[in-house]
């Protein structure tokens, strides 16, 4: 199949939970000897060169695309009826270069990773015939609804909502638009359900090679917790605050921290440790035997939470950062949703050492047997072929 990909961000480096799931599907269609092509944003927060991808075997395009925030830009969209979320990654030259692409070559698939890349959908019709894909990472609008519930400032409260409701506007206005829906979770297949969706639908969780993550053994002598993930996402920073505040403020276990673009309300003191961006993920991981995530705004699957349980790690989420993984709370992942409930799985972690062990087994277990991406993919290419 000639399947062309479509994405807001370069998948390689894969260096957050987004790359990270395009990566795999493009690593996973390359193996079954697949002809991949791939146009992406270069931004002023994520870029890279495109001769990455040549030794991969794949044809890469790239456009630059300022999708910043800027004070000016979210002050103009206020007299609009538009989504600013959506309007930031609508460019004219990433359409000119698609459009070229598609003048000169033909595909059977063209996926469109996030809701982000549906504004050129237009420019897909006029110049193709190839079945067009929609993958969605999760419910964006659900995101910022969350975030303007748990919103203490009012002016700021008022903002986040409007944002929520013009994204929600958005999402319902593009159900059908595509020829196929690819949704991470059963969550976000039945919200498309209910907001009517009729085309053909296949669920694809994030899914990784476990062959990729060797579990190291247990330092029972050093147990540290850690927390990875993009320092400048607001989910993120808003469960680390309270995380600080509520739990670790309370506790004499040592915390790292890692992640780009660091935000200013993050310093070191005793037992924090802000590590900042590191090389590898996966090296990271390996130093710290507990994951902790405290998320309260999300939406979709953490792409981590699936690669920790790889690595053998114990992860302790709240429901919501837990969202779309088959867990069983107590033997493959534990759920904290309050300060006092993260202490006590933690501690009792730390503790049982037994425990410990029988959670870390299984959770390798369910990635293998429910995430992994060999199987994903050759899932996916029968769906596409049905399309």
């Amino acid at each position: 199949m000639k399947i062309l990909l479509l994405t807001k961000k370069p998948p390689y480096p894969s260096k957050d939970g987004e790359a990270v799931a395009i990566a795999n599907i493009i690593d996973g269609l390359l193996a079954q000897g697949h002809d991949i092509s791939l146009l992406y944003m270069n931004t002023i927060k994520f870029s890279t060169d495109e001769s990455v991808f040549k030794t991969k075997g794949i044809n890469a395009s790239a456009v630059f695309v300022n999708t910043n925030i800027s004070l000016l830009g979210a002050f103009k969209n206020l007299f609009s009826n538009q989504s600013y979320n959506i309007e930031r990654f609508i460019s004219s030259d990433y359409a000119k270069q698609l459009e070229e692409i598609l003048i000169a070559e033909k595909f059977d698939i063209i996926q469109l990773e996030t809701l982000y890349l549906m504004p050129y959908i237009k420019t897909i019709r006029q110049f193709s015939k190839a079945k067009i894909v929609l993958r969605t990472h999760n419910i964006e609008s659900q995101i910022w609804e969350r975030l303007a519930e748990n919103e203490k400032i009012r002016i700021k409260k008022w903002y986040l909502r409007l944002l929520a409701k013009r994204l929600r506007k958005y999402e319902e206005s593009i159900i059908n638009q595509y020829d196929a829906l690819v949704p991470i979770t059963n969550n976000d297949l039945k919200w498309y359900q209910q907001k009517g969706n009729n085309k053909p639908v296949y669920v694809l969780p994030i899914a990784v090679n476990p062959k990729a993550y060797k579990v190291h053994k247990l330092n029972k002598e050093k147990m540290t917790c850690y927390f990875l993930g993009s320092l400048d996402w607001q989910p993120n920073l808003e469960g680390l605050q309270w995380y600080l505040n509520n739990v670790q403020a309370l506790s004499d276990v040592e915390l790292y921290i890692a992640g780009r673009n660091k935000t200013t309300f993050l310093k070191e003191s005793d037992n924090v440790y802000i590590v900042g961006e590191v090389d590898s993920a996966i090296d990271f991981m390996n130093k710290h035997p507990i994951m902790i995530v405290p998320l309260f705004s999300g939406s979709g699957m953490r792409v981590k939470i699936i690669e920790a349980m790889a690595l053998g790690k114990i992860v302790i989420s709240t429901s919501i950062g837990a969202e779309g993984i088959e867990y069983i709370d107590g033997k493959n992942l534990l759920i904290a949703n309050d300060g006092k409930a993260f202490i006590t799985k933690i501690n009792q972690v730390m503790t049982d050492k037994k425990l410990f062990e029988t959670i870390s087994k299984n959770a390798r277990k369910l990635i293998e047997e429910k995430y992994n991406s060999t199987q994903s993919i050759n899932k996916l290419l029968a769906f596409y072929k049905s399309i």
